[in-house]
């Protein structure tokens, strides 16, 4: 196994690989709809590296809408094919760089609980992690079951 490294604003170690989901690309399918029979399962998928405005999010849950697999056009994009799901849940890894050492620091701080929609152009959350800009968060709302 690669040995781990910390990213970020982040205390915990995270993996160079991870399981994933994703729409593989196919030169004669770009322009057409995909079926759920094209979507294959890897287990070392490269683990999303966030850019300087990007967070990292460990998901716990995601859901794929109903066009998505219709968006061959959004999805095959690169070699290694798009994970799919872009409607996530999860908890902030590490933080963007950017805001790493501001005062009031990033909105979301590691460790915080969070939902979101991914743009449909980046990879999605059928995987361990995703990193998305921090537009595309909001906090996850605390409900109490008592």
């Amino acid at each position: 196994m690669d040995t781990m490294q910390p990213t970020g604003a982040s205390e915990e170690l995270i993996p160079p690989t991870m399981p994933a989901v994703y729409l593989p690309t196919h030169p004669y399918v770009k322009h057409r709809k995909s079926g759920p029979s094209t979507l294959v399962y890897r287990a070392d998928f490269p683990t999303p590296t966030p850019t300087e405005t990007q967070y990292l999010i460990k998901v716990q849950a995601a859901a794929v809408c109903r066009g998505e697999l219709e968006w061959p056009h959004l999805l095959h994009r690169r070699e290694t094919g798009a994970v799919i799901a872009h409607d996530i849940c999860g908890t902030v890894l590490s933080t963007p760089f950017t805001d790493e050492h501001l005062r009031d620091g990033p909105k979301f701080k590691v460790g915080d609980r969070v939902f979101g929609l991914i743009e449909p152009s980046r990879d999605g959350g059928a995987a361990n992690c995703v990193a998305p800009e921090e537009d595309e968060l909001a906090f996850k709302p605390q409900i109490s079951l008592r």
